[in-house]
């Protein structure tokens, strides 16, 4: 079972969107294309988008390679081409995303406060968390979950264990875009 299900996707938007208010959802036109609609979402409506240091590309788990797996590539080479300096990398421990790996990992990367962070699934996990500590110019969430839905295989990430800081989370991100598509 993976985060991006229907059922996930059902159970999060409302949670995350009453601590999140800038919320987005897909226009029905753009439903079912995805990376067109997660460009424009992503960096045409915040007013960072062309002031922004880097962008940091943090993908769901099991993805790898990264550049070959789901939309990351595409959108990689997409800011690569307007002038955007976007960090796309195959993340340690791959399969179980752990906090306690991914989130130095991210930091590594160049997530601080000059970044941006797209998060995808398990990734969108790991920059909700990140930025409970860690300032950050603003974060795209994908497909952003706040529960492991009982999953033992998600679980096992670390993020799920404890509640989540939404206060915290809106004072270190300058803006948090969510997007899902139904």
């Amino acid at each position: 079972e993976h985060r991006g299900s229907e059922a996930s996707r059902s159970c999060v938007a409302p949670l995350l969107s009453a601590h999140f208010p800038i919320f987005r959802k897909a226009p029905a036109a753009a439903r079912g294309r995805g990376l067109a609609a997660l460009s424009l979402l992503c960096f045409a409506a915040p007013p960072l988008a062309r002031a922004m240091t880097t962008v940091i590309i943090v993908p769901g788990n099991g993805c790898i390679p990264v550049n070959k797996c789901n939309w990351y590539g595409w959108l990689h080479k997409e800011l690569q081409k307007k002038g955007v300096k976007s960090v796309l990398r195959d993340m340690p421990d791959p399969y179980e995303a752990k906090e306690t790996i991914w989130l130095p990992f991210m930091r590594e990367m160049g997530a601080d406060e000059h970044g941006v962070i797209v998060g995808h699934s398990s990734g969108a996990e790991a920059a909700m968390r990140l930025i409970e500590t860690d300032k950050i110019a603003g974060v795209c969430l994908v497909a952003a979950c706040h529960t492991d839905l009982g999953i033992e295989s998600e679980a096992v990430s670390g993020y799920y264990n404890r509640p989540w800081q939404w206060e915290k989370m809106k004072g270190n991100a300058g803006w948090v875009s969510q997007f899902i598509d139904e």
